[in-house]
């Protein structure tokens, strides 16, 4: 997307200008989307609770 530099009019009328805005906003809702899709994360893994280190290991049952 390029945009016209700030020092030049952007619209000739109001028709025209409605419609730039028009187009940005489109634009703008589809650069939303991408981001909000490249920022989905999934949830964090568990983490076990550290070991005491007063307390044995545990043993299995033979």
């Amino acid at each position: 997307m390029t945009q016209p530099p700030h020092d030049e009019p952007t619209a000739s009328n109001p028709d025209e200008l409605r419609e730039q805005v028009e187009q940005t906003r489109q634009e703008l809702g589809q650069t939303v989307e991408a981001l909000a899709a490249k920022t989905t994360s999934r949830p964090a893994p568990r983490r076990r609770p550290p070991r005491s280190r007063n307390r044995p290991p545990r043993r299995l049952a033979s």
